[in-house]
């Protein structure tokens, strides 16, 4: 029994963290008929020595037609922590006519400071066609961590369109799972 509740717990791990993205309308999700193209970051990064950097503190995407030729700001998910540390970023979009088709996050977790995520990387492409290299979109930012590998992926024929955050620290974003629709 112990054996078969250990692989189960392996299985679900494994593919909700090495797996293709699951197509999920659950979590806080973008507008029907939308998908996210471009995010932006509230970020708490060094602070000194002897105090603790949290990362990520709060997020918004931005939800917008699947064609990716528009980059408005109007529809979005915001994801906030009440967190009165760190400061915006710049908003971070996929090239026109590209959306987000899968994500990777750059974690800093177990060391001094904990902080959890610290970035945010996603790849953007077309969902329909994979056959070009789809570009990658990241805050330019000096963060401790490294990025998961491998990525994760919206399977072909969907982009990112939800996000289930998990803030189990005090301040910073500790995970999160991403969910994809078809277009």
């Amino acid at each position: 029994m112990h054996l078969l509740i250990a692989l189960l717990i392996f299985t679900v791990f494994y593919t909700t963290a090495h797996g293709n993205l699951p197509t999920r309308e659950d979590y806080i999700a973008c507008p029907k008929g939308s998908v996210i193209n471009g995010f932006q970051l509230k970020l708490e990064t060094k602070r000194g020595v002897l105090s603790l950097d949290h990362g990520v503190t709060e997020l918004i995407f931005f939800c917008n037609p699947p064609d990716g030729n528009t980059l408005s700001i109007d529809n979005k998910i915001v994801i906030y922590n009440d967190s009165p540390y760190g400061y915006w970023r710049s908003i971070q979009w996929c090239p026109k006519g590209s959306v987000i088709i899968g994500i990777t996050e750059k974690i800093d977790s177990e060391k001094f400071d904990n902080a959890g995520i610290t970035n945010f990387g996603a790849r953007c492409g077309r969902p329909e066609d994979r056959t070009e290299q789809p570009s990658f979109l990241f805050a330019k930012l000096y963060t401790h961590g490294k990025w998961t590998l491998p990525e994760s992926w919206c399977d072909v024929g969907s982009a990112l369109a939800s996000f289930n955050p998990r803030f189990t620290r005090r301040r910073g974003l500790e995970s999160a799972s991403y969910g994809c629709r078809k277009v």
